[in-house]
């Protein structure tokens, strides 16, 4: 029988979600069904449904005409179940061997019946309790073999009801101006000699994130964000590729460039990639380096981001770098680090990396992570670790995953700014002590990886595309081609001497266990005094056999 208390929040949580349909079908359905499945042995002592519409834009432009152009409209729908108890459940860590809990999306329309969406939720719940109980009497047997923690395996939540109104789709008219927009600017690839390919593509994704569970949460909420990426490739004369890229996003198409600065940032793109093409290879490299505020951005995504995931410090399979060093240095005295993802927009870059609630129904929260250097929490899912039994809402996976604990919204700062030209003055200074000719100055990278496994070494590959030779002397700074950072964190991070006075974002989309999901960094530029890079792999071609048509109908270029 329902107590008065869970009657009354559903009451209050269908009042706030009156004007969404689905919902009313969600919370109806989830409570019928765990009322069942609680008394059924083993029992279920917590399930949740995500459902999530996704309405996207995409758009694609090449030598001035688009080459596609579509609008996608897709639905998915989520169903997590919790067998045993809080203390012991189905998602248990058992040994280092894989036995992740089963992962069930389900496709459905875009605009289904009531009928249908409730069909669907009661199907996959079904087919998710069959599996669930199961693995969860597998793993009590082989508990009995293993010591364990005596740490539970989910930490309990605040009932929640959060409801916001649905954004308005783009407009025909709206989504036309953007394709003549980037048409026209791709116009600019037209001739370009030894072109391998040169894209303007446009995407809006316009996401409505359902979440209800038995812990009486109920979260209705939206996720956009627009984005413009301009891409450029070039073939060498030894029949390798060089590239650059572009990125402009917001969290709508407004935010996006008018044509003057699209032009113009098509321009200075192909500019930038000629002069790579031309640009020497650099050999492998390890001495001091300055990173760009944009660069340190990623970088700090990979070094540091995914080792403080609180999950990873429960996995048998994982290094658990940080697991043990808590209150301890881990960064320079003067670096703190926070995770904030109410943090929606910083000096007028819209961040990716914000929301409302997470994954798990749970409010994100602002987490101070390193403080002066030194450690003093973890991101935090619903899955507790030891001395840290809560949530701080960065429970997170995509609709197709179950979440885990994923970054946000990261800003990196320091308590001793320096303005670059007294950060290259010191790299400069750097190099002369350990008697190099030149040190790197990274100015621009598209992304990277980390490993945080113990299966092999626990490494970072962060990807440059554009890098600089700074030499000691009163030469030129020098463009070169065909770097790949690379390292581990701990050696890493104990060569950071510096930080900068002024920040950039990053926004990206960041792919782990569950799945893919939006984050930001917020980084100033640093100095390193000792980084390692290696020769990046090689595309190699033998080139075209016909002629480009764009050159034969241009012969002066």
């Amino acid at each position: 029988m329902k107590t008065l208390h869970h009657l009354i929040f559903w009451l209050l949580a269908l009042s706030s979600a009156a004007q969404d349909s689905y919902s009313k079908i969600l919370q109806e359905e989830l409570t019928r069904e765990f009322e069942i499945l609680s008394k059924e042995d083993p029992p279920v002592y917590y399930m949740d449904y995500r459902y999530q519409l996704k309405n996207s834009w995409r758009a694609n432009a090449s030598f001035g005409k688009i080459v596609s152009a579509i609008n996608v409209k897709n639905g998915d729908a989520f169903v997590q179940l919790r067998v045993g108890s809080p203390e012991f459940d189905n998602f248990h860590e058992v040994s280092q061997r894989s036995m992740r809990p089963f992962v069930l999306p389900e496709a459905v329309t875009y605009n289904p019946s009531a009928e249908s969406l409730a069909q669907t939720f009661w199907q996959k719940t079904m087919e998710q309790y069959a599996f669930t109980g199961s693995q969860y009497l597998q793993k009590k047997n082989l508990i009995q073999q293993e010591e364990q923690e005596s740490i539970a395996d989910f930490s309990p939540a605040d009932a929640q009801v959060y409801y916001e109104d649905p954004i308005p789709a783009m407009s025909p008219a709206d989504f036309e101006k953007v394709q003549t927009l980037i048409a026209n600017a791709s116009k600019a690839f037209k001739g370009v000699p030894h072109l391998k390919f040169g894209n303007v593509a446009f995407n809006y994704n316009l996401d409505r994130k359902y979440f209800f569970s038995s812990d009486e949460q109920s979260i209705v909420q939206n996720y956009r964000f627009a984005r413009i990426i301009v891409t450029c490739a070039l073939r060498t004369e030894e029949g390798d590729e060089v590239y650059q890229s572009k990125i402009f996003d917001g969290f709508s198409p407004k935010a996006l460039p008018e044509q003057a600065e699209l032009d113009e940032a098509v321009q200075s793109l192909i500019d930038k990639v000629q002069q790579l093409r031309e640009a020497p290879k650099a050999e492998p490299y390890a001495g001091p380096a300055v990173l760009s505020a944009d660069a340190a951005g990623v970088f700090f995504h990979e070094i540091l981001g995914h080792r403080i995931e609180g999950h990873r410090l429960r996995q048998k399979i994982n290094a658990q770098t940080f697991k043990k060093k808590l209150g301890e240095q881990v960064l320079p005295k003067t670096l703190s680090v926070i995770f904030d993802p109410e943090m929606s927009i910083y000096e007028g870059q819209d961040l990716n990396g914000y929301y409302q609630y997470d994954d798990q129904g749970v409010k994100g929260k602002k987490v101070s992570i390193i403080e002066n250097g030194i450690l003093q929490s973890f991101l935090m899912s619903r899955t507790p670790v030891p001395g840290i039994d809560q949530s701080n809402g960065h429970g997170r996976g995509d609709i197709r995953n179950h979440p885990v604990s994923r970054q946000s919204v990261m800003q990196i700062s320091t308590s001793k700014p320096m303005e670059e030209d007294k950060l290259i003055s010191m790299l400069k200074k750097e190099c002369k002590k350990q008697k190099l000719e030149y040190g790197y100055y990274i100015a621009n990278v598209t992304g990277g990886y980390t490993t945080t496994h113990r299966y092999s070494p626990n490494a970072f590959n962060v990807a440059p595309t554009e890098v600089y030779k700074v030499f000691v002397d009163d030469r030129p700074n020098q463009l070169v081609r065909g770097v790949n950072l690379i390292g581990t964190p701990l050696a890493m991070f104990s060569t950071i001497e510096a930080a900068g006075d002024r920040s950039a974002v990053f926004n990206g989309f960041c792919g782990a266990e569950s799945g893919s999901v939006p984050v930001s960094a917020i980084a100033p530029m640093i100095l390193a005094t000792k980084i390692e890079t290696q020769k990046k792999v090689e595309k190699s071609s033998t080139g075209p056999l016909l002629p480009d048509p764009m050159l034969v109908s241009n012969p002066n270029n």
